[in-house]
């Protein structure tokens, strides 16, 4: 059985990019064909819901790969 997933063309959010894990994770799936996209703690508080919500929103309109 294949658990391969194709990253082609997904849009990817990673928490903690700034972090050891996060870091590597976000390098490895920018060498990929999909989206990474990656907000700094400072932008984007992932305790407030209504925040991450409206982030998200804005960051699938914009499409910039960085968040908006």
């Amino acid at each position: 059985m294949d658990y391969t997933y194709r990253l082609d063309a997904k849009r990817i959010f990673v928490a903690g990019h700034c972090g050891m894990v996060g870091s590597t994770v976000a390098r490895r799936l920018e060498e990929e064909n999909c989206e990474v996209l990656m907000a700094p703690r400072d932008v984007l508080d992932l305790r407030n819901q209504d925040a991450v919500h409206r982030w998200s929103r804005r960051s699938s309109r914009a499409g910039s790969g960085r968040g908006p």
